[in-house]
């Protein structure tokens, strides 16, 4: 149902309206594939000829489920793609026993560069919202077949990494159905094929079928350009160009932005590629309504960024909440964005720590609080109001650390890349410096006011919570720092290593108060810790949704915040509850939904209106961005797929990219 809400109804429909259907021409192109019999029974063997109006399914099946589709810009290679997927999608309702096929952009391989089983369940569950248990076991059952585009897209260095990932895919998973679409002169200079039985090239449109499009149109003035002018002519020949160039003509038929030429006149002038985009944007510009939110110029700046941040980063498909760091203009603009957020995880963090110090308090009352009592007798302060305000600025200090070793790794990574291999050793080290560091800090300034168990006890406790927010709360590098929270589930082994953490932390805990206190038995602590190490550990998975919508992903991200601190806090809240008395289970409660919801989605939450608030101060994007998309898409500038958005063609994404490279 997505692929078909997404990809057929969203964008083949959209594509193939308002005009008479093409047959694009095609022919095998056997020497751009690696065919695994073609070493044994020689390339004459392998070698077929197909008629040039064959439809995409036929080739499909002859290929016995691995295609390779190349073509140049504009040759219809993704509407094909779709194509395949609306006649596989109509098997797949036949026979249930039938693989269900699923269109994903291989643009986004790039960042993480992992093997292709992980992520195809990653981009499973980000983009269609399919649990990773289920696209697990339906990528191991072979019960999907993948239409893999945008292989061009990826960065140049990338490209043969990727190839050698589909290879090892197929040696793995040969049983399923697999399509692979790319620009023929990107995928032939990589000089490495890919493992496939057929590749086929959409060819140029004959003129036959160019008079015919023209003719049924009723697009004289066009048709006489076509036969008169050779660059028009070959412009033409690719079918978004001659759909391009049929908008362009029509100027009787949509209305033209007053007291300037017509754009078909503009355009038959100088015809060249600029100019073809140049008029279908004016023309475009004649659907807008009279009293439209956004005027033709804001559009089309905000088109400009959006077209540039989308080639820097190799995508083509754009979703509100991938917006990252990294699309931020300079080296400055991520500092800010980095101490700000070190700010806010600071604020979180004293709220957090002033719960658990009031939780402490009112378990052990004889627990001294030499920090804000000392601060409160200099200035003569109430004691209380003084605890909160000194708990509060010491966080924010912390956080503010926070901030200024995450840029620090982050700014290394940016300007050297960390190979795959040692990611994951790079993202513990990140998050112990971040604890150890926090921790240290903060037990040599309580140390100057109370004695080393206290000073030590609550360096553990900064520690470890900050370490915490290293690991789940930012990414490890600013292409991955907003990293939303879609899915819940349980995980039983991570709920056991949270139950293990719960009492490592209560041996901690009681060492610590034997040695200020005595000893008083430990059962509540370690009842309390290690529960909350299980529901905070376990806490994990995925969660199916009906259907996508812009921004889902950062809205899913906060309910899934409310859900992760009902789960989390109501047991918590219940047990301390009956071990101690009511208010130590309310304060309890209270702690810990703080913590889940950081945790689980708040956080993520609060980064990524902080990264859109500063794009807005930058005039780079309006601040109600999902109103601007649908207008773009109204005006056919841009295509609304799912919960994502793409450009009419890669080709006027490169257009509006060329401009805002011009602009700076």
């Amino acid at each position: 149902d997505k692929v078909e809400s997404f990809w057929v109804d969203g964008v083949l429909k959209k594509a193939t309206a308002g005009g008479p259907l093409l047959s694009l021409p095609k022919c095998l192109l056997h020497e751009a594939v690696d065919h695994p019999w073609e070493e044994a029974l020689g390339p004459a063997f392998i070698a077929e000829d197909c008629p040039a109006e064959v439809d995409i399914a036929t080739l499909f099946d002859s290929s016995d489920g691995a295609l390779l589709i190349l073509g140049s810009p504009g040759s219809g290679k993704s509407i094909s793609l779709i194509t395949l997927a609306s006649s596989l999608l109509e098997t797949a309702r036949e026979d249930v026993r039938a693989p269900v096929p699923v269109i994903l952009d291989l643009s986004g391989w790039a960042k993480e560069r992992q093997d292709l089983p992980s992520w195809i369940v990653e981009e499973l569950t980000a983009k269609y919202q399919i649990p990773r248990r289920y696209g697990r076991r339906w990528l191991e059952n072979d019960e999907l077949l993948l239409l893999l585009d945008g292989f061009d897209v990826l960065p140049a260095p990338a490209r043969v990494p990727c190839i050698k990932a589909v290879n090892r895919f197929r040696e793995t998973n040969g049983l399923c159905g697999l399509v692979i679409c790319s620009r023929s002169q990107e995928y032939l200079a990589c000089g490495k094929k890919f493992r496939l039985n057929k590749a086929v090239r959409i060819e140029p449109l004959a003129g036959e079928q160019i008079e015919f499009y023209l003719q049924s149109g009723g697009f004289v003035e066009l048709q006489q350009a076509v036969e008169q002018d050779e660059t028009v002519r070959q412009m033409a020949q690719l079918p978004l160009l001659l759909k391009v160039l049929a908008t362009v003509g029509s100027a009787g038929k949509v209305a033209e932005v007053p007291g300037e030429p017509p754009a078909a006149e503009v355009f038959l002038n100088q015809p060249n590629y600029n100019a073809v985009f140049e008029a279908y944007i004016r023309q475009m510009f004649g659907r807008r309504p009279a009293h439209a939110a956004f005027s033709p110029d804001q559009t089309v700046d905000y088109l400009k960024w959006l077209a540039g941040r989308l080639e820097e980063h190799s995508q083509s498909i754009f979703m509100i909440e991938g917006i990252q760091p990294s699309w931020l203009p300079s080296r400055r603009w991520r500092w800010i964005y980095m101490l700000l957020s070190g700010l806010l995880l600071g604020l979180a963090g004293g709220v957090i720590m002033w719960l658990l110090w009031r939780l402490l308090r009112h378990a052990l009352p004889q627990l001294p609080a030499a920090v804000s009592s000392q601060i409160a007798s200099w200035f003569h302060l109430a004691a209380e109001p003084v605890e909160l305000l000194t708990i509060i600025l010491g966080n924010l200090a912390l956080g503010l650390l926070v901030g200024i070793i995450l840029a620090l790794f982050f700014e290394t990574r940016l300007r050297r890349p960390v190979p795959s291999g040692k990611i994951k050793r790079q993202r513990w080290l990140q998050v112990w410096t971040v604890g150890i560091a926090c921790g240290v800090f903060t037990a040599i300034f309580v140390a100057l006011f109370a004695d080393w168990p206290l000073a030590l006890a609550w360096g553990v406790a900064e520690g470890f919570m900050y370490m915490a927010a290293a690991r789940f709360i930012f990414g490890w590098r600013y292409e991955t720092d907003v990293r939303t929270v879609e899915a819940l589930g349980w995980s039983w082994r991570r709920a056991l290593t949270g139950c293990l953490v719960g009492i490592i932390l209560t041996v901690i805990a009681e060492l610590l108060e034997t040695q200020l206190y005595g000893y008083n038995g430990f059962e509540r602590t370690l009842l309390t810790l290690v529960l909350a190490g299980f529901l905070l550990g376990g806490l994990t998975g995925s969660r199916t949704t009906v259907k996508s919508r812009p921004n889902q992903g950062v809205w899913l991200s906060l309910r899934n915040a409310g859900i992760a601190a009902v789960v989390v806090s109501l047991p918590l809240a219940f047990l301390t509850g009956l071990m101690r008395d009511s208010i130590y289970g309310f304060n309890m409660g209270v702690l810990t939904a703080v913590i889940a919801a950081a945790l689980f989605g708040a956080g993520v939450f609060v980064k990524h209106f902080l990264l859109r608030g500063l794009l807005r101060w930058q005039r780079s994007l309006p601040w109600r961005y999902v109103r601007f998309l649908d207008y773009a898409a109204q005006l056919v500038f841009l295509r609304k797929v799912g919960g994502g958005y793409i450009f009419m063609h890669r080709l006027l994404q490169q257009y509006f990219a060329g401009l805002h490279r011009n602009r700076n």
